[in-house]
């Protein structure tokens, strides 16, 4: 039987409305938990990037300051190119003078 006061027919909303809330919260949350990954081998600075291949602007002063800092530099002639060895996995990251991603 369903509530036949104008009360019951209230709390009967409000717990069917908070148990929609609920269930779709709860399955936003799973679907986020079981479809992104943990970022394990992040990198968050420099001191990060020792030892690695690292692309940079060819003779510019970045890459004497990475070098400066035991960067293994890989010349390349502009960001483009920068970016585009990253994303072949040639390069572990790319340094530029300005911000290349904004």
């Amino acid at each position: 039987r369903s509530p036949s006061t104008l009360t019951g027919r209230m709390i009967f909303f409000l717990v069917w409305f908070g148990s929609m809330l609920w269930s779709a919260a709860y399955t936003a949350q799973l679907t986020t938990v079981l479809t992104t990954e943990a970022k394990v081998n992040s990198i968050s600075g420099t001191s990060d990037l020792k030892g690695l291949f690292v692309g940079m602007p060819e003779s510019t002063a970045i890459e004497e300051w990475g070098l400066n800092r035991g960067l293994i530099s890989s010349p390349l002639p502009n960001s483009i190119a920068g970016i585009q060895a990253v994303l072949d996995g040639k390069e572990t990251a790319y340094l530029d003078v300005t911000p290349t991603l904004r």
